[in-house]
């Protein structure tokens, strides 16, 4: 996946069709531990969770997958969301889960208030971590219709292939580009593959986060 691609196709998009645009953040794992008082990160520990508040699954603490720094994507901060600085995303396990399904138990999302990140890591790791590194964020713009079903698949089509493209992407904002059926509606985050966080997601799965729930589908 190119960022340049994206934007290449869609202005060939452009070309035609006269689209609303949105913005959406490709998201892309850098090999760069995060310093501790850096909000946007994947795995390690999460900023602003104490032990009382580490969310945990039988009894057993459960896995930091990623936190998402709301500043960085202001069009995320919308209804529940508003108030909220980060969103913090934990799994029951990274390899040994069965997050496929919507309003799983396996994952938990919780919203992160400024008063919350300024605690700062956690006194106590409950869980062995891994290391945490970090991630960057690139804006980009593209024409909503590339969210739109379409009505049948034409692999010449600049939009079908800029659909493509940002499917085969991590990305933010928008809206998802479903691996199967519609499963979800609701206030969605961002949608990753394996190729962000290196993770179980079935087979050539993608996770898709919304602000109340995160579960997989695969092929």
């Amino acid at each position: 996946m190119s960022i340049e691609l994206i934007r290449e196709l869609t202005a060939k998009v452009l070309e035609t069709t006269d689209s609303n645009l949105l913005t959406i953040y490709i998201a892309e794992a850098i090999d760069q531990e995060p310093t501790a008082t850096t909000v946007a990160r994947i795995g390690g520990v999460p900023l602003g969770i104490a032990p009382m508040t580490w969310p945990r699954l039988n009894g057993l603490p459960m896995a930091h997958l990623l936190t998402i720094d709301l500043d960085d994507m202001p069009e995320l901060k919308t209804d529940t969301l508003a108030n909220a600085r980060a969103v913090a995303l934990f799994i029951s396990d990274r390899i040994d889960n069965g997050a496929y399904e919507p309003h799983t138990p396996e994952t938990v999302l919780i919203a992160l208030s400024q008063d919350d990140i300024d605690q700062g890591e956690p006194s106590e790791t409950l869980r062995e971590s891994d290391q945490a590194s970090g991630y960057q964020l690139t804006p980009v713009r593209v024409p909503e219709s590339i969210f739109d079903e379409p009505e049948e698949y034409d692999e010449e089509n600049p939009l079908e292939q800029l659909r493509n493209a940002v499917f085969s992407a991590s990305y933010a904002a928008g809206k998802p580009l479903w691996l199967q059926s519609d499963e979800y509606d609701g206030h969605f985050l961002l949608q990753f593959d394996e190729a962000f966080i290196d993770m179980n997601l079935g087979d050539a799965g993608v996770m898709y986060v919304f602000a109340d729930t995160a579960f997989w589908q695969c092929h």
